[in-house]
């Protein structure tokens, strides 16, 4: 029980992270805060972190059975938001690895996943995105 509720801590500490890089630097009107300067520069120079926990996450979602969706798409929808890029590349890349018969389901699944989403964190697209992402799961793994 302790480490599920670790990982739930870990996951709303990525979004954490993740939500205020984009509100501040990808999305950000206003000059940037020194802080999030310092995090962008951080960022910088590890290019491959927020990709690495993107793909982590959505393999959590894809082939485990994590229970609460919930938790996995806050800090998914941030990464996504922060770099439309990563999820591309995030998405040919899973698509790749998956076995032929199984990547056109996949696909179609991933088509469903940002409907209706807009390019916000704002509560009713998060719930939106929550919504998605649960039947992106449900759907692939409907054999």
């Amino acid at each position: 029980m302790r480490s599920i509720f670790f990982f739930w801590q870990c996951a709303s500490a990525i979004d954490s992270l993740a939500a205020f890089y984009f509100n501040n630097i990808t999305a950000g009107d206003n000059p940037p805060s020194p802080a999030a300067l310092n995090l962008a520069r951080h960022i910088g120079e590890l290019p491959s972190l927020f990709p690495q926990i993107l793909k982590s996450l959505f393999e959590i979602i894809i082939f485990e059975d994590a229970g609460n969706q919930w938790s996995l798409s806050r800090p998914i929808l941030s990464l996504i938001m922060i770099s439309e890029q990563m999820f591309s590349d995030l998405r040919a890349q899973i698509l790749a690895s998956q076995p032929l018969d199984q990547q056109q389901r996949l696909s179609q699944c991933f088509d469903k996943l940002m409907t209706d989403v807009t390019r916000s964190l704002e509560p009713k697209n998060r719930d939106r995105f929550t919504q998605n992402l649960t039947t992106f799961r449900h759907d692939f793994r409907a054999k």
